[in-house]
């Protein structure tokens, strides 16, 4: 079975490793695989 969602755990640890390589903003996306567009898109929207 595949799951379609992060657990809590996971999407602390992406979060976390995120931070840790001094990332200036941290986005976790869990929905549908997005074109290179659609991340700018949603990357923007995030602020």
């Amino acid at each position: 079975m595949i799951e379609s969602s992060l657990s809590g755990v996971e999407d602390r640890i992406f979060k976390e490793l995120a931070a840790s390589a001094k990332a200036n903003r941290i986005v976790v996306w869990t929905g549908p695989e997005l074109s290179p567009q659609q991340v700018m898109e949603q990357t923007t929207n995030a602020r």
